[in-house]
């Protein structure tokens, strides 16, 4: 059979010769012959006790429930569950990725028989300890100690856990090892080495040493790389910094562009040597005023070899290095170009390569609005071929940008969804979401290059027969 505990309750040491579920603050205290889900804050030992509690098979840990006991199947850990009991089968974190796991809080790294894996089923072979977590198991590849995280608990030094990190190990904050390192150690901070690293080990200038570094002991490079340059093309915008940098990438949303004062979104970054290339989801038009800002954090910032973080950016000015429109779409109607849309008044209807076009992204035209009649589309387009007689790009008013970005609502290249710029909403002003909308409609009709530059070629492809 099974059984349920909720509350305070608990399973005594006679145990179980079923399934259980345990909510609440209850506890396992006994020996489960079948399967266990833990949920809450319940957990599977006796007050806290070291594998006084059994589970046969396999055990669920969600919330913040966890395990000090013995789990003799697999083990899967959700939410901030942890344990620093023993599992002699394997154990599958959903909140770790790539290969990492975070801990925080009060969070515990136990003893894994089997194998630590990740959401995805790959190996766990990188740790990061923050708050005041500690591991009391074996962390089977390298680890990071932040805050007053620790290897062993204080009282631990020797005793009944392993303690073990079988790479190597970085120590900040006050965060300390009390136990064993195999590979090399790293001691910033005020952190401390109060045990055992195997190989060498540096110290900042406030990071002490009062255990054994059987290999090398030097003095830790502290300095945080330097901003060297920030400069954008188009759609690539790059930082680069006076030294090397460490391959991992920070994620996109940590950064925060602005050109002609609006918000461009970053759809990856990338890391190669001493620079940092942010591929934007627009591209930035020639002349606008470019800023970004850069927020550190916890996972994977921007760093050195040595792992001193970059500080942080706020409206740091980028130098602007995108080309101006070709001549041919902002000087002249000569027919230069590829895709068949000169100035000349033709539009073959191609893309760049020569293949018909059938639209483009962002495309959304609803043939059961009425602004997408073909009478509607028809006075919408006589109007702004009525209206501009001039060339448009970012930053430009007037109440011919008003008439474009109806043209193009209305052609179905949506400039917002909602709010100023969207259908009955069209406004003065030429900004990175007109500039869009007009790169997207100018892809899908063959005008190149689709910069999103209102020139000659763009009349032409207008005023061209449909």
């Amino acid at each position: 059979g099974g059984a349920t505990f909720a509350g305070t309750t608990s399973l005594g040491p006679v145990g179980l010769g079923g399934n259980a579920t345990f909510n609440g603050s209850s506890y396992n205290a006994g020996r489960i012959s079948g399967d266990a889900t833990f949920n809450d804050s319940s957990y599977n030992a006796l007050n806290g006790g070291f594998e006084t509690a059994i589970i046969d098979g396999d055990a669920t840990f969600n919330g913040s429930s966890s395990n000090l006991g013995v789990v003799n199947g697999d083990a899967t850990f959700s939410g901030s569950a942890s344990g620093r009991g023993r599992i002699y089968g394997d154990a599958t974190f959903l909140t770790a990725s790539d290969g990492e796991v975070e801990l925080s809080g009060f969070m515990t790294w136990g003893i894994i028989h089997g194998l630590a894996l990740d959401a995805l089923g790959d190996p766990i072979t990188s740790f990061r300890f923050l708050g005041s977590s500690v591991n009391y198991g074996v962390a089977t590849g390298t680890a990071y100690f932040a805050d007053s995280a620790k290897n062993c608990p204080s009282g631990f030094i020797t005793g009944t856990y392993i303690c073990q990190v079988t790479g190597d190990a970085t120590f900040t904050g006050s965060s300390q090892n009390r136990r064993t390192v195999s590979g090399n150690g790293r001691f910033v901070g005020s952190s401390v080495n109060r045990s055992t690293v195997a190989g060498d080990a540096c110290f900042g200038v406030s990071a002490s040493n009062i255990g054994t570094v059987q290999g090398a002991v030097t003095v830790c490079d502290e300095t945080a790389p330097t901003l060297v340059s920030a400069s954008v093309d188009g759609a690539s915008l790059s930082l680069t910094y006076g030294e090397s940098l460490g391959a991992s990438a920070p994620a996109a949303n940590t950064f925060t562009v602005t050109a002609g004062g609006a918000a461009v979104a970053v759809s990856s970054v990338s890391v190669s040597g001493s620079t940092v290339t942010l591929t934007l989801a627009a591209a930035v038009a020639h002349g606008e005023t470019v800023t970004l800002s850069y927020a550190v954090p916890a996972l994977n910032p921007i760093e050195d070899l040595e792992e001193n973080a970059a500080a942080a950016l706020s409206g740091q000015a980028v130098t602007n290095v995108t080309a101006a429109p070709a001549d041919d779409e902002r000087h002249s109607s000569s027919g230069r170009g590829r895709g068949g849309g000169g100035g000349s008044g033709s539009s073959s209807g191609t893309d760049s390569s020569g293949g018909a076009t059938s639209g483009a992204p962002g495309q959304s035209s609803d043939p059961s609005r009425p602004e997408f009649s073909g009478a509607s589309a028809a006075a919408a387009r006589a109007e702004v071929q009525s209206a501009s007689r001039r060339d448009l790009s970012s930053g430009s008013r007037g109440d011919d940008v008003r008439a474009l970005q109806r043209f193009l609502n209305v052609e179905g290249f949506t400039v917002a969804p909602s709010g100023p710029g969207s259908f009955g909403q069209e406004t003065d002003y030429f900004g990175p979401l007109t500039r869009g909308a007009l790169a997207r409609w100018q892809a899908a009709h063959g005008v190149y290059p689709a910069a999103g530059y209102f020139g000659p070629r763009t009349r032409g492809a207008l005023a061209a027969p449909r």
